[in-house]
């Protein structure tokens, strides 16, 4: 069964909880590096698993001034680490995404015709947990 995304939240847990406000698209992803153990009397290739990573991105419209704008730039300039949640209110039982994460990067897009948005890039540090 498929899920609308619809209704999707990004949140900073801060108190109080800052909404990242008009988010457009949300991207996690999640990955495990790879050990190499082959050796000479493997019959093929051999691996263990890594320490896993996760990066999370999303698109927004961009309102220089806004407080959910302001308080991305404070992290990012001041490196600073974020608690997060993403909830996903469609998926039944409701997912939340929870994690600490540093802005890695805060872009800007103008384009002819076209909204003016902000693409924000977390690094996640530790661990994704899903309730």
């Amino acid at each position: 069964m498929a899920y609308l995304s619809k209704g999707t939240i990004v949140q900073i847990n801060d108190s109080p909880v800052v909404q990242i406000e008009e988010v457009s698209n949300v991207s996690v992803t999640r990955n495990k590096e790879t050990i190499d153990v082959t050796h000479l009397v493997s019959a093929a290739k051999e691996f263990l698993t890594g320490f896993g990573e996760a990066s999370v991105s999303f698109e927004m419209n961009y309102q220089p001034g806004d407080a959910t704008n302001d308080r991305l730039v404070t992290a990012y300039d001041g490196d600073e680490t974020i608690a997060v949640s993403i909830l996903f209110p469609q998926v039944s039982p409701q997912v939340t995404m929870t994690f600490n994460a540093l802005v890695e990067s805060l872009g800007e897009v103008a384009a002819v015709g076209d909204k003016l948005s902000r693409s924000v890039t977390l690094k996640v540090s530790g661990a994704v947990t899903e309730s």
